[in-house]
Parts: C-alpha cells; structure tokens; sequence
C-alpha cells in the first residue's frame, strides 16, 4: 500500500527526539499497542489509543480489558468501537501494530495512507526501538520457522558469555525492557514481515529461514512484494554485519550473492566453509578456516527435516555471537519445541496424536507431514483459506497421507482442492477428530496441521491447538 510513499515514509519514520507534549495516537491494542502506548506516556506525550472494539466486547477478553485498564489509569484516551479512528489525523505521531496493516482492518489502510500524505511519522515498536537500543541486535525472520529459530537461538545464546533479552514477534515487546539493556548485551528478536515494513535499520546480525508464499492477500496477492517486505531485513546492514542464510532456499540463497554485510550460510545437503552444515550425521559449523562438529542429529529433540534446518540456523547464530561449541551443542540436545508445534498430545489406542496449530500456509503443513516417514498419517485441515496454492501439499497427500479431513470455512475448497482419494469435510473440528478417532489405526499418526488460519472459529492459533488438545485429551 505504501510502496509509492517510500521517499516521504523514510523522512518520517524515526520521528521525533523528544515527545514531551505531542499528541500521540496509537492504532490498536495487544501486546504492541500496550507498549508502544505507555512508552509514548513515559515519554511526556499525550496519549490516545485507537482500537476497532467496543468497551463491552473488550470486556469479554481479560488480557484487553487489563490493558484498557492500566491506560485509562495512566491517562491514555481511548477511542473505541466504531468510530475509532476519529481524531487519529490530529495527532502529531502515530503509532502502528502490525495487524493494523492486514486485510482485516481496510479502513486503518486508508487513513494510515492519508496520515503519510499529510506528513505525520508513523512509528513502530521496532522503529522506536531500533532507534533507541545501545546493544547489537540480532533478527530472525522467514517464512516458516523463524519461532522455533529464535527459540532456539535463545537457548543457545543463554549458554554465551554476554547477556542477551529476546523479544519481538515471539510474544514481547522490546520497548518494554530498553531501559535495561546495556551496550555489551544482545537482543534477540524475532521479526514479521509486517514489522519489517516500516524499519529503517537492519539489525547487527539478520537470519531468514526460508520464503515461501503467504500473506498475499495483504499484497495485493504479488508475491514479490511478500518477498520484498522480508529481503528488507537485509536492506541496511554494513559490510560488518552478517546475514546468516538458508543455502537450501533459492530465494535466499539468490540474496546471499548481493548482501552487504558478511554471510554465513546454512544447509541440510551440502557442506559450507564458511557455514553450518550436516555431515554423516552430524551438525557441523565452519569458520572457513576450522570446522567444528556439534551434535548428532539424533540428538535434537526435535521432529523434521525443517527443524533441522532451524537448528542450523541457531547454531550459525550461537556461533556469530561467540557462544562455545559445547554450548551450542547442550543448548540444541536439550530444546524442545513449543505448544501447537508439531506437539505432541497423547497416545490413545495405539495412535499418536500431534498439535501443530500453528501451521497456516500450505507449505508449512507439508513440512510437518515429512516428519512422519513411513507412518500412516491422518491430516486434519481446515480454518480460513489465505489464497495460497494448494498444489504441492495436493501431491504430497496423495503420495503419503493414507486420509485427509477438511474443517471450518475452508473445508470445502481444500476438499476440492487436494483431490485426495480419502477425503472427507466435516463442519468444525471437533467433528474432524471424532472422524479420525474412527478412521484410525494403531500405529497411526493423526496430525492437525490446518495450512489455514484459525480465524474463521478461533481468536488465534493457541486457542485451536488448546480445544484440538482438549478434544484428544476427552477421547474416551
């Protein structure tokens, strides 16, 4: 949306030194919103927050109704329900959350669009604090797995000599702790596409997993204007910073031949000196100059070729920042991954049941599937269609998932769209599971990993992986 105001968003976006008497306003609520509200109080300004729900429906979210609260009785104006954005073009600097900018709200679209034509800053957490932080930086972004990468990071980067604060798209914001971060420590964050949007810095260090397509809708459906949001966390990084890169990815692996900082590369099928790498078996890094085994592969906790890759990624990361090889090593050995990430629920009958709600793209639900070789696997998907090609996930069921059943929304277009032999459509998910309680055999695998998201019956993916959880967990 704003590609053709890129020149006048660059002269905005750090906004001002000092925001002692400005009028602020600050468009949605969450985690983001909350933060970026009380920085701009402590900062002396006057606050408003924008956000699209009423106070009746806030009270029914506990988490929102809190922060309402905290604001309210810190002086912030709030502006709710439907004319929210009423008064946000008067304000003197505007403050976003990435949701602001997604298909699901257009009218913050417009006036956003109408507030850079008028000449008001719009800032970012991540702007705000890029701007402000005295400590190197590093990001991790991608398509799928930058979570589990930067969980993982963060456990290896706890095994180093220097103090690190992890925070971004995994849950924090960093505004929250700038006060207690000193030059010497590292920030680990992890990065969205639309977080990267609006940054004008990149960080010290910059890994991206892999790309692949996903939140077209919010482009217009071009897919180079997805890819172009994530290349951003390259865009300003020095000749002495690094870009750790997945070797395996051809768009990534293309963006190692034009990075201007230092690249230290990553991959699953060949060896890399400088990089980091698997060899007979075992995760390797390599300076270029000394080659170092970590761990054996059969000691990562972890499911899937993809986590492979991840952990990868982490070592490469753990190495940068001068963690010790045996570090890395326990930090990897000992990870496991997070809820709603291929995680395990139960075994019931003789059949394995796995959580990975978070998986919402297509690409990233044949990933989960390949973790399974060999295995009689019953896929459940379903949730809301984010316009992604269905086509590789199509084959791959065909070739080694013994039934699919579709759920929610999407149900209907998946079912048609697969054309699997075993198919079926049911209406929600707890119908789903009953199905596959049904069709399932022991020694089976029955996987939710829905490829779409969970708005469709859902607040978010935690909530489907909870009442999926809860579902498996009430099987007789």
């Amino acid at each position: 949306m704003f590609e053709n105001q890129r020149e006048k968003i660059q002269n905005q976006l750090t906004g001002p030194t000092s925001f002692v008497g400005l009028r602020a306003g600050v468009v949605g609520l969450g985690i983001e919103g909350h933060s970026l509200a009380r920085f701009f109080l402590q900062q002396g300004a006057t606050v408003e927050v924008h956000h699209v729900q009423s106070q009746a429906e806030l009270a029914t979210d506990p988490r929102l109704a809190a922060q309402v609260a905290q604001l309210a009785a810190a002086g912030a104006h709030l502006k709710l329900g439907p004319s929210y954005l009423q008064g946000l073009l008067e304000c003197d600097i505007i403050g976003v959350v990435q949701s602001a900018f997604t298909y699901k709200y257009p009218q913050n679209m417009a006036v956003l669009q109408q507030a850079v034509e008028q000449g008001i800053p719009l800032v970012s957490n991540l702007s705000l604090f890029f701007d402000r932080c005295p400590a190197r930086i590093i990001g991790i972004t991608g398509t799928n797995g930058k979570t589990t990468t930067t969980e993982m990071a963060a456990a290896i980067l706890a095994q180093g000599p220097v103090r690190s604060h992890v925070a971004g798209n995994i849950g924090a914001s960093p505004l929250d702790f700038l006060q207690a971060i000193a030059p010497a420590d590292l920030v680990l964050l992890e990065i969205s596409n639309y977080q990267l949007r609006f940054l004008e810095r990149s960080p010290w260090l910059a890994a991206i997993t892999n790309i692949a397509p996903d939140h077209l809708v919010d482009y217009g459906g071009d897919y180079a204007a997805y890819r172009a949001a994530k290349h951003r966390i390259l865009e300003f990084q020095a000749p002495g910073d690094w870009a750790v890169l997945n070797a395996d990815d051809p768009w990534t692996s293309n963006w190692a031949n034009t990075a201007t900082g230092r690249v230290m590369p990553f991959s699953r099928s060949q060896p890399l000196h400088p990089g980091a790498y698997v060899e007979e078996g075992m995760l390797c890094l390599s300076t270029g100059d000394s080659t170092f085994p970590v761990c054996a592969l059969d000691a990562l906790q972890v499911r899937g070729k993809h986590n492979i890759e991840n952990a990868l990624a982490a070592a490469a990361i753990g190495l940068l920042a001068g963690v010790p090889v045996e570090g890395i090593a326990a930090a990897l050995a000992g990870f496991k991954t997070g809820a709603h990430r291929i995680e395990f629920v139960r075994c019931h009958a003789g059949v394995e049941w796995f959580n990975d709600s978070k998986s919402s793209t297509p690409a990233s639900t044949v990933a989960a599937g390949r973790s399974f070789p060999g295995r009689g696997i019953i896929l459940l998907l379903g949730g809301r269609d984010k316009g992604l090609s269905w086509e590789e996930l199509a084959a791959e069921a065909r070739e080694s998932v013994r039934q699919v059943i579709c759920f929610g929304e999407a149900g209907p277009l998946i079912h048609a769209a697969l054309g699997h032999p075993q198919a079926y459509t049911t209406a929600d998910l707890a119908g789903a599971v009953s199905l596959a309680a049904g069709a399932a055999r022991s020694g089976d695998v029955v996987l939710l990993s829905p490829g779409g998201t969970s708005f469709d019956a859902y607040k978010d993916y935690q909530s489907r992986g909870l009442h999926f959880k809860t579902l498996v967990n009430d099987l007789a």
